[in-house]
């Protein structure tokens, strides 16, 4: 595999967070609303050719995906994936450490794993790029995570992004699992907001208290 020389891309958003990158003060922004788009997109079409290869990745987040030195983005780290080619759900007995709050609901109930529950975990994933890099749920005890979610609480839209760009992770998280679209929409509706050039992140006005959001983690659970 070729070396991605940027690393992670949760290391590339860390490291976005501040001036360091995005700057319109000073005229020296590295990285645009049209990139962070961008990588949502890539990652999207990455998952896009590997659910149409009948793979579960089963463990997408920004941690899984890596930056080349363009900035493009590669989804790797498959050890949780699994060939469903000739079936169309994969039943996990895994007693291993999870990412719940990156798993869809149900997965965390029954252990029932599908591309619908692939796409949950990029509509968080997309969360984890508008916020660059936050935790997931912020404030949400993962001991209760489940019951919030069957009570049908989803995380709310950041306040620096649009409701165009909301909607698109909203809709990863809906139930059932068959509402949710698939990656072949989620490219289409990323490339139609990236071809509109618009701010549709806007990450100069970005509430910095989303970066100290703590959250706790108990056994059994993977970040």
């Amino acid at each position: 595999m070729e070396y991605q020389t940027m690393g992670s891309l949760q290391r590339v958003l860390w490291n976005g967070r501040g001036n360091t990158y995005y700057s319109n003060i000073y005229g020296c922004s590295k990285f645009t609303a049209q990139q962070v788009l961008r990588f949502a997109y890539e990652v999207a079409c990455g998952m896009t050719h590997i659910a149409e290869l009948g793979y579960l990745h089963r463990d997408l987040a920004t941690r899984n995906v890596l930056v080349d030195e363009h900035f493009t983005c590669k989804i790797s780290d498959f050890g949780l994936a699994r060939d469903v080619s000739l079936i169309r759900e994969y039943e996990s007995r895994s007693q291993g450490f999870l990412p719940l709050r990156w798993m869809a609901l149900e997965s965390i109930k029954d252990s029932v794993y599908t591309t619908h529950s692939d796409v949950w975990s990029f509509g968080i994933l997309m969360w984890e790029i508008v916020t660059l890099g936050c935790t997931p749920y912020p404030g949400i005890s993962s001991m209760i995570l489940r019951q919030q979610l069957e009570n049908g609480y989803r995380m709310m839209r950041p306040k620096h992004c649009t409701h165009e760009v909301y909607r698109i992770m909203y809709r990863c998280w809906r139930e059932p699992q068959a509402f949710r679209p698939s990656f072949k929409e989620l490219c289409q509706q990323l490339e139609d907001l990236i071809f509109k050039a618009q701010n549709y992140v806007d990450l100069v006005n970005i509430d910095e208290r989303l970066f100290k959001g703590l959250t706790r983690c108990i056994p059994g659970e993977k970040y």
